[in-house]
């Protein structure tokens, strides 16, 4: 069955009605990109807000790397030595009198359940401002598939993308030839085109967190739409991962088989067969877990997902015996 046709049947079955008439929340589903980084690369070889400008290096959201086994008493210790050896401070802080800060570990689990199983061992991961210890599901094997699908080889998909991200090149590199010659000189590539979109929209990062930039950043270009550099950058990363989604057939070869996750645990829990977890499941991904994920859904708003961005799933059991979906 299809992504598309078991949507169809969670929908006819979780009759979508407002939830009132004192529906009862059974269910909850989350997914969330993660917060701030820094850019992964410097964006250009000009740049001068180098690695040094960003505490927490390269796309990190800390330089800590601590490991653990899967077993929870070796998760939980890993919890507590990371609060006990690295308290927040200075521009860490994050809330007045607050010490703990979020600092992520990594788990092994060799014989770890397909995620597919829809039952990922129970592990502990946080401490939340009480330090109360949080359950959270870690899945390893597979984990691709569904939470970075862009970075799981498949040759379909491959074959497709391949077809029209050639000619989406070509169309962009002619179109925007003239910034694409002027940034050669500003940023020290040596030819500027397609392929240098994606480490210049790292230029993003650096103007939110008010990192100095030089006057061409802000340039206007009267010959598409007044917009400044910046802004052609970003409409063209849009344009790139918009792309990558746009046919049925691509989104549900990148985001369905999370679609499918979230439908089939939605289903378990209108039949009043789903146990684990029985009540919430959340995952914290990223940017390329959502868009496809909502390219798949059909709920794609042709925007950049932000950070902190979330898609939750609400599921009510109705006074008529019936079951209500929300999503948001």
């Amino acid at each position: 069955m299809s992504c598309g046709q078991i949507m169809l049947v969670v929908l006819c079955i979780l009759y979508s009605v407002n939830a009132r008439f004192n529906n009862q929340l059974v269910y909850v589903q989350a997914l969330w990109r993660h917060g701030d980084r820094a850019p992964k690369i410097l964006p250009y070889p000009k740049d001068e807000n180098t690695e040094l400008a960003w505490p927490r290096g390269w796309a990190q959201l800390t330089n800590v790397y601590l490991l653990s086994s899967a077993i929870d008493r070796a998760i939980v210790s890993a919890q507590a030595m990371l609060r006990g050896f690295f308290p927040a401070t200075g521009r860490d802080v994050w809330m007045e009198g607050e010490a703990w800060q979020p600092l992520p570990f990594h788990s092994l689990t060799p014989g770890q359940p397909d995620p597919e199983s829809l039952n990922a061992a129970p592990h502990f991961l946080g401490l939340h401002k009480v330090y109360i210890l949080v359950p959270f599901a870690i899945t390893m094997h597979c984990s691709k598939k569904l939470l970075r699908p862009g970075h799981y080889n498949c040759p379909t998909y491959n074959e497709l993308w391949d077809q029209q991200k050639s000619s989406l090149a070509d169309a962009i590199n002619k179109e925007y030839a003239d910034v694409f010659n002027f940034l050669v000189n500003a940023t020290g590539f040596p030819s500027v085109g397609y392929r240098q979109i994606y480490p210049l929209y790292g230029i993003v990062a650096e103007v939110i967190h008010g990192l100095p930039q030089p006057d061409w950043v802000y340039r206007r270009w009267p010959s598409h739409g007044n917009l400044t550099t910046l802004e052609i950058i970003v409409d063209l990363e849009r344009l790139i991962q918009m792309s990558e989604f746009n046919t049925s057939e691509k989104a549900i070869l990148r985001g369905g088989y999370i679609a499918g996750n979230w439908l089939d645990r939605a289903l378990n829990v209108s039949m009043g067969i789903q146990t684990n977890p029985s009540k919430m499941m959340l995952f914290s991904a990223h940017d390329d877990t959502l868009t496809p994920f909502m390219f798949a859904m059909k709920i794609n708003n042709g925007l950049l997902v932000p950070y902190a961005a979330c898609i939750i799933m609400e599921i009510f059991a109705t006074a008529a015996n019936e079951f209500a979906v929300k999503v948001n």
